[in-house]
């Protein structure tokens, strides 16, 4: 799967996501302002929201768990927020 370009995530920033759940395959595309990811999970139970969280942690270099969604629950349409991301350089 290809990756697309991450913005800089210093600083917390919102991400707007359009999940295809129950996809054949998973895909994650830029488009404009928003990804477009699809997911092979269902959308029962936060299945797809788990999974959608797990492949924009992949994107952002992050842990699912810097990725807060914070409208969309029961949506195709949500919005997280990718916040307390610190990098961390080897000092010798």
């Amino acid at each position: 799967m290809a990756t697309p370009p991450r913005p800089p995530h210093s600083e917390p920033c919102y991400v707007r996501v359009k999940v295809q759940p129950n996809a054949r395959k998973e895909r994650i595309l830029k488009a404009g302002d928003r990804y477009e990811i699809n997911v092979k999970e269902r959308a029962q139970a936060g299945q797809a929201t788990k999974r959608t969280r797990e492949l924009l942690a992949e994107v952002f270099g992050c842990r699912p768990k810097d990725l807060t969604l914070v409208a969309g629950a029961t949506s195709q349409t949500k919005t997280f927020l990718l916040g307390n991301i610190h990098h961390h350089e080897d000092k010798h």
